[in-house]
């Protein structure tokens, strides 16, 4: 599964929470009622697990969109959270395809 298939479009995607149910309502982004997440959410919908047995591949993914970020034009001071929250989504959906590109390997 990639982060696209998570974000799909800007309906799919939130500002100032991990995740946000159908009432808008913050939520955590693995929650079933959660149906937006923002990019951090989405990361840990697909790496996170509860039980801490995914760490380093969760660590891998959030490392490599930051690298995605530094070499973004839009400033980053290394929290991707603040990064999204003051994005648009047409900024957010290119460091979507971006990270995804890279995790398939092309």
């Amino acid at each position: 599964m990639l982060l696209r298939d998570v974000i799909p479009d800007e309906a799919s995607w939130c500002q100032g929470a991990f995740g946000r149910d159908t009432d808008g309502k913050e939520c955590h982004p693995r929650e079933s009622s959660c149906v937006k997440r923002c990019l951090i959410g989405g990361l840990q919908f697909l790496y996170f697990t509860y039980d801490g047995g995914n760490m380093d591949e969760w660590r891998s993914a959030r490392d490599r969109m930051k690298r995605i970020l530094e070499s973004n034009p839009r400033i980053f001071y290394g929290n991707i959270s603040e990064w999204q929250d003051t994005a648009t989504w047409e900024e957010v959906s290119k460091v979507i395809d971006e990270f995804d590109s890279k995790a398939k390997g092309i």
